[in-house]
């Protein structure tokens, strides 16, 4: 999953506005949806300094995603963890 941020703060605690296309395990377009990321004080750049994140959408028929991620100690790999429930399982952001 990609996560673009939008507004970045380099005041404690510093956040970024992201938005991230979905797709259903098909590729349809879901729509879009927006969450919030900690970042390191004077963080720059599509979520590289990010370290952690979670993000839950539900869909009126009661299906939901909930796409978590991770950043490594080392800070050279973001492992995205997402799931879905109903027709959406295994749906997965837009790269």
């Amino acid at each position: 999953m990609i996560v673009q941020p939008g507004i970045t703060s380099p005041a404690a605690p510093a956040a970024a506005v992201f938005f991230g296309g979905m797709r259903s395990p098909e590729g349809k377009a879901r729509g879009f949806v927006m969450g919030f990321a900690d970042l390191p004080q004077g963080a720059t750049g599509p979520m590289a300094p990010s370290s952690n994140g979670t993000l839950a959408l539900a869909f009126g028929s009661g299906s939901r995603i909930v796409a978590q991620w991770t950043r490594e100690a080392a800070g050279d790999a973001v492992v995205p963890l997402l799931g879905g429930t109903g027709r959406y399982l295994g749906a997965r952001g837009t790269e």
